[in-house]
Order: C-alpha cells, then structure tokens, then sequence
C-alpha cells in the first residue's frame, strides 16, 4: 500500500465564497494566512505523533478561515463520509428523507443513501446538488461523479475529497443555516461507529471506509466538528490500515492527540 510524503502547510480556506491558495512545498509551512505560534506548535505537535499513512486537516469554524494540514496526504475517496453533503441536499428536495437521513448519518446505511441519492433525481442532476452543498459550505475544490467509477461501490462514495477540503466543508457546514438538520445525527452515531473523532466529548462526526483499489489494505476516513475552549474545530482525518478495525484504532489514537492540543489550537463560532 502507498503512502505519500509527510507535509504539514498552513492554507487560506474561505468558509464561504473566496479562493483558497494551496500551493505549497512538501515539509513547508506557508505564510499566506496568518495562524498564531500556539496553533502552528500544537498541530506541529500533533503531526510529528502521526504514524505512517495519517494524515489531518483542521480548520476553525467561523471567520479565521485557515487550515492546518499534515501527515500523510493525497486526494483519496470520501466512502461514507460524503454522506453528510448528499443528505443535506437530499433534505433540500425533500422533507420525506428524514428516515434515511437519520440511518444513513447514525449507522452509515448504504440503502438509506441510494435513497437520497434517488431522492436527488440520480446522475448528473444529484452529483451537481451535493457539489452544490459542498460549495456553499466552502468546498470549492471537489467534484462529485456521476456515474460509476468502481464496480460494486456507490457512486458518491468514490467522490475524490482531500481532507482540506473536507476540514474546509466542516467549518462551512457549521454556519449553514439548515447545518443542523444534518449535525443533529452526527452526534447519534452508532457505538460501535464511534472510534476515532467518536472518543472527543461533544463531536458531531461522521466516518467511512473500505478497500484501497490494489486490495493491499483500507482507507478509513472520519471528519466532524468538536468542541473547543476557544470554539469549535472543524477535524478531517485518514488513515491507511491492513483492515478497517486497523485504521479505526490509528484514527483512535490521532484523535487522541488532537484531543491533547484543543487547547492550543485556533477555533471559532459563525458570525
């Protein structure tokens, strides 16, 4: 299984409306936002516990509008994670999706999200109302597949996500208007889905997983927002491990490192 390089870079990341700048040099930081020395030491503390093949993303919701990126990083599938934008828009359409929204959020269901990917007309017309949602809340990179790219998989779930932009998005939906109708179940999720971000007291998560396309291990993903004292943070993270349970526990111990450096970290509330 393939690891990229470790990289750690601070970023412009809009909540809303705005252009990010990205460019960066692996093992750099840049300068183009500023970030106090408490924040940068604090996630420079959780990169350097990382182990190999995890990466994180942290940005503050509100108006700081920076991102923090680290670890082992490169564009990968969302799996369930983009469940949270499709049903956002699915409940847009429709006020009939509530059920599947609560089971596709809550227990991750895969039919409870054909449902609202259904719900949304399927195809070009569902992927351009998710990458509407996605927009909205300041993801103004990722694009969401309309057809099949993997056999035997969801659409949506092969959506190509960095974790800036998904760290990105977390901050955004947190300002949404009707982000709650989607926040509200990311706090339900099933016991036995609440490792990781699931160990920080108060978050609202959501993760997903499954098989990399060389069948050498898996890739495990959550993303959501905690609590801060300062506010509250938008956390994306990833790992790569031999099974699923194998990723969920580095994602485990990762949380608790960023749990460790909440303190220092910057965060925020919508304005």
């Amino acid at each position: 299984m393939n690891t990229p390089s470790t990289v750690t870079t601070v970023t412009e990341a809009p909540v809303q409306g705005g252009t990010e700048n990205t460019d960066a040099e692996p093992n750099q930081q840049q300068s183009t936002a500023e970030v106090s020395a408490a924040s940068r030491d604090g996630f420079d503390r959780i990169v350097a516990s990382l182990p190999a093949g995890v990466g994180v993303a942290v940005a503050p919701v509100g108006g700081s509008q920076i991102t923090l990126v680290g670890g082992d990083l490169n564009p990968n599938v969302a799996w369930s994670t983009i469940k949270v934008p499709l049903a956002l828009a699915a409940r847009r359409e429709s006020s009939g999706v509530d059920d599947a929204v609560e089971r596709a959020l809550t227990v991750s269901d895969n039919t409870a999200a054909e449902v609202l990917w259904a719900a949304l007309g399927g195809g070009g017309q569902a992927s351009a109302a998710v990458e509407s949602v996605l927009t909205e809340a300041g993801d103004f990179e990722t694009t969401v597949p309309s057809e099949h790219r993997r056999p035997g998989f969801s659409i949506f779930g092969q959506t190509e996500w960095s974790l800036e932009a998904q760290a990105a998005f977390g901050a955004g939906l947190a300002c949404l208007t009707d982000g709650s109708a989607v926040l509200g179940p990311m706090t339900r999720v099933d016991p036995a889905q609440s490792w990781g971000l699931g160990r920080i007291p108060g978050a609202a998560f959501k993760g997903g997983w499954g098989p990399t396309a060389d069948g050498g291990g898996y890739l495990v993903r959550q993303f959501g927002i905690v609590p801060t004292p300062q506010g509250r943070l938008a956390v994306a993270v990833a790992a790569y491990g031999r099974t699923r349970d194998d990723g969920a526990a580095l994602l485990s111990r990762t949380a608790e490192s960023v749990s460790a450096e909440l303190g220092a970290l910057s965060a925020g509330e919508c304005s």
